[in-house]
């Protein structure tokens, strides 16, 4: 199977085409089009069939990571959109809850609302939190508030009523109406997108559905179109936040499932990688042209959460836990007023760019500062298809930084690097130490274009003892797309206490979510033999405010079962769980059922994978400055001639057409089957 991943980032486009039966593998590497991302794709696509000699119509399988949602909404570049609620809960959106990102900040201010308050109308109905109809829908009043946003000319539709995730039959004839009298408007429904308790937490969800479907919708039809005009017919797949696939159809209806499609897909490659290497506890690092991605992986699986803000908008939606910060290669150095050196958040993105590209940039970043102190050569990015400028990079950080603060630009260039290095450091602090995990017990999987050039010194930092560098760490993102299965997580809400749990009603509502999970599985085109089901009950201490999810990997109902001893032993799980994530637990205090959830996973031929190199590694050298120690001569060596076994001892400098990495002094690496190069960090 040809097998095809494309992920389109702030500042390049990866691509990557995997012949699964054989194991050779095509990679590029380009300029991202930030106006129409369509075109870096196809270009692309078009790049590397060329370089492999297929024909588009060969390929069989297309896998994309897309940042057009998050953009879309980061950017405020969303559809005219509206929003309907049960009566009296119109400002729920706008109120939120006490929560505040800085609790002493009495001048914070909140994101503005997606849906302004004109454009927010309320219906009389009410369902009550068993499902059952309290109050009719009034449909008179509907049709005039439909017709009130046909005033309003809107592009989107958000409908999110009080318990519809119980009983959706309120929801479901608002949407028929809306489809009668706006029939040209998109409509997200709450009980689709998210069904789940907690008001809040849906509704802003469905309203970023909303936001960004028309976007969302409109990208995937060009580029469909697009991919056809030059004979690609493969069916279209994208990368979701939870990590698994979607249809190109399921993306165009649940839009918010992509918000993290990018970076999740590093996550996946990294994990891959890391598995290769017999390492199962990771924590990912994706440092790319405008922002780093970090993540853990525990016992092989990346971990998971279901609420989480993205641009202060809260999401209740399956994701891989991501922090994402503004440190990438094109992250500007600046001196603040205080005569503070500052890297980032901003970045020179792919136009205009570092200075060292020469595509209009005059700022100082960070591959500027990796360009003067030697890491980066001038001939080493994308495999010298872009030549850099060392005296711009220079010119750049002279007046920038190095002007300012009475340093050479040496000295301010490794200046820049130790502080992107700190807020990369900060980043992985908050995915290991602050949720009860050592990095000394974990590997760095460092990839992106910037990655290996700063993980080393990252890892020495925190504390974490090896380093992995995947095989071609420049497009690990668009490797892990093709390494990814297809995903559909199911949720029910089921809030009962342990103690009063009917395990058949339990078994009941599993049946019914496997099928349903199963049904859209097949839908895609997944093989019945192909598909595997995983149970998953979202449980708490009665009276906490938020739940963790347990593995139910056994039936508690059915013939020969214990169903006693079997709730027992789930509560038994998640007393291990809260004490890895909270640091406590209590035995003696009752539990409660919140949901039960299934992931319905599809699984995609990962084929073979390998690396060829020759063991004749043809050497140059390069100077690279050093805090302390002034230039140095490094060993400098191209990836693709390192086989299996090679021993690398530093300073060395491996460059290879998307990437470059730079393993310190004191630190040794040596090369696995798979071609990634696994460092030993120094302490």
């Amino acid at each position: 199977m040809l097998k095809l991943g494309v992920d389109v980032g702030g500042t390049f486009t990866d691509v990557c085409l995997l012949d699964d039966g054989t194991g050779e593998m095509w990679v590029d590497k380009l300029p991202s089009t930030p106006q129409n991302q369509c075109v870096a794709f196809v270009e692309g696509v078009r790049k590397v069939l060329g370089a492999a000699g297929i024909t588009p119509a060969d390929m069989d399988f297309l896998v994309h990571g897309t940042t057009v949602a998050t953009n879309s909404l980061l950017e405020h570049a969303g559809a005219r959109t509206a929003l309907i609620v049960t009566k009296g809960f119109r400002d729920v959106l706008e109120i939120g809850t006490q929560r505040r990102s800085d609790l002493y900040d009495l001048r914070q201010t909140k994101p503005r609302p997606l849906v302004p308050r004109h454009r927010r109308m309320d219906v009389a109905e009410r369902i009550a939190y068993d499902g059952s109809v309290v109050e009719d829908l009034d449909e008179q009043a509907a049709r005039q508030v439909m017709q009130r946003l046909a005033d309003e000319h809107i592009e989107s539709l958000a409908i999110c009523l009080l318990f519809s995730f119980m009983n959706d039959a309120h929801e479901e004839r608002l949407a028929q109406l809306a489809r009668e009298l706006l029939p040209d408007v998109m409509v997200s429904l709450s009980h689709n997108v998210s069904p789940e308790y907690r008001e809040y937490w849906r509704m802003s969800t469905t309203a970023v559905n909303a936001y960004v479907m028309p976007v969302v919708f409109s990208y995937i039809d060009v580029l469909e179109a697009r991919l056809r005009d030059v004979g690609v017919n493969a069916r279209v797949h994208v990368m979701q936040s939870s990590g698994g696939l979607m249809t190109a159809e399921t993306t165009k209806e649940r839009p918010v499932n992509t918000i993290l499609s990018g970076p999740v897909g590093g996550v996946v490659g990294g994990t891959f990688f890391g598995l290769a290497a017999n390492l199962q506890d990771l924590v990912t690092m994706d440092m790319g042209g405008t922002s780093c991605d970090v993540a853990t992986v525990f016992h092989g699986e990346p971990r998971r959460c279901y609420v989480k803000d993205v641009g202060g908008y809260p999401l209740r939606t399956p994701m891989v836990d991501i922090e994402t910060i503004g440190a990438g290669g094109g992250s500007i150095a600046a001196v603040d007023t205080a005569g503070a050196l500052t890297v980032g958040p901003a970045s020179a993105g792919a136009l205009p760019g570092p200075a060292c590209y020469n595509r209009g940039g005059m700022l100082a970043t960070v591959s500027d500062a990796n360009l003067v102190v030697g890491v980066l050569g001038q001939d080493t990015l994308l495999g010298g298809h872009m030549r850099l400028d060392t005296a711009a990079a220079r010119q750049a950080l002279q007046t920038h930084v190095a002007k300012p603060l009475g340093l050479s630009a040496e000295d301010a260039a490794i200046g820049v690097i130790d502080i992107v290095n700190a807020n990369m450091r900060r980043a992985i602090r908050v995915i290991t130490v602050e949720r009860g995990l050592d990095p000394r017990d974990f590997t760095l999987v460092a990839f992106g274009g910037a990655g290996p050039m700063h993980a080393c010194a990252v890892a020495r930092e925190t504390h974490i003892p090896r380093v992995l560098l995947p095989p071609h760490p420049g497009v690990t993102s668009a490797v892990g797309l093709l390494m990814t299965d297809v995903r559909h997580p199911m949720v029910g809400p089921f809030i009962v206490a342990t103690e009063k749990v009917e395990v058949e009603r339990v078994e009941m509502l599993f049946d019914q979510l496997c099928d349903e999970a199963k049904r859209r599985l097949l839908k895609d085109g997944v093989l019945i033999d192909d598909i595997e089901l995983l149970r998953f009950v979202d449980m708490r201490y009665q009276g906490q405010a938020y739940e963790l999810t347990v593995p139910c990997d056994g039936r508690l109902a059915g013939p020969g079962i214990d169903s006693d001893e079997a709730l027992r032993g789930l509560v038994t799980r998640f007393n291990r769980l809260h004490e890895r994530v909270y640091g406590h637990h209590a035995d003696d205090e009752p539990t409660q059922f919140v949901g039960l959830r299934v992931e319905g996973i599809g699984r995609v031929p990962r084929g073979v994978f390998g690396v060829k190199g020759s063991r004749a590694a043809e050497a140059r050298r390069r100077d690279v400055y050093m805090k302390g120690s002034g230039f140095i001569p490094a060993v400098v060596l191209q990836r693709e001639a390192l086989g299996t076994g090679t021993f690398l001892e530093g300073p060395v400098i491996v460059e290879q057409l998307d990437s470059t990495a730079w393993i310190p002094p004191g630190d040794s690496a040596r090369v696995d089957e798979t071609g990634s190069i696994l460092v030993e960090v120094a302490s």
